[in-house]
């Protein structure tokens, strides 16, 4: 992919990601290490609180996503 196609995807999918949870009834959020850096993560934590939605937080022990 070029640049500019990455670009273009990342703002379909933040987009796509901004409805889902625009629409959701809640957020959930895996507190697993490193969900903190990660830039798409801490985006849809910003919208579930721009939107006011209930947060509901899991924190992981053995549990790696990646």
């Amino acid at each position: 992919l070029s640049r500019v196609d990455a670009s273009r995807l990342t703002v379909l999918f933040s987009s796509a990601q901004r409805q889902g949870i625009e629409t959701s009834g809640a957020f959930v959020l895996f507190l697993s290490k490193g969900v903190l850096a990660r830039p798409f993560c801490i985006y849809e934590i910003r919208a579930a609180i721009t939107f006011e939605k209930p947060m509901i937080l899991i924190r992981t022990w053995h549990i790696a996503f990646s």
